[in-house]
């Protein structure tokens, strides 16, 4: 009597065994891109949630940066972050939100009311850029749609605080 297990059930084991050794490789893999784009995000934004400061300098610290640098200094920053690209590019609008909020934007808010609110916001100046496709489209386009959400929630402001003024004279 033959006592090994037929020769289908044995390919199969095999093709198995693969699987899981390539599963448990890619799980490996993707963990270590996990943990880098993680660690990149800590040192340049922080933690604010947690407490925790970012260790290197931000570009915004020194000087207050317009509105079109700050764009400049997302798309270095999304093009510095290594790792997983579409969490890179999740912490984008938290970027140029915190270079946003570093300065005074009433006067370029009000400046742009006509602008923002279009699919066409930010795509001549993204092409200028010469933002390429797959490679840092996503962050120029987040760039923009988080001025155009901050600017709206500033002319919001302003019109409230116009709208007091008004009824208090």
């Amino acid at each position: 009597m033959n006592d090994s297990p037929p020769s289908g059930l044995r390919g199969a084991g095999i093709v198995l065994g693969a699987i899981f050794a390539l599963s448990t490789l890619l799980a490996f893999y993707m963990f270590s891109q996990y943990s880098r784009t993680l660690s990149y995000v800590r040192q340049t934004i922080g933690e604010p949630d947690l407490d925790v400061a970012p260790t290197a300098p931000l570009p915004w610290a020194e000087a207050e940066l317009t509105p079109e640098e700050c764009v400049d200094a997302t798309l270095l920053w999304a093009e510095r972050c290594t790792g997983i690209k579409t969490m890179c590019d999740m912490y984008v609008e938290r970027y140029i939100g915190l270079c946003l909020e570093a300065g005074n934007r009433d006067d370029f808010c009000a400046s742009i009311r006509t602008f923002t609110g279009t699919s066409e916001f930010g795509v001549p100046e993204c092409r200028a850029r010469g933002v390429q496709r797959n490679v840092n489209k996503e962050a120029c386009a987040m760039a923009y749609k988080t001025i155009d959400g901050y600017c709206e929630v500033v002319r919001r402001r302003l019109a409230r605080d116009a709208g007091a003024a008004e009824g208090s004279r």
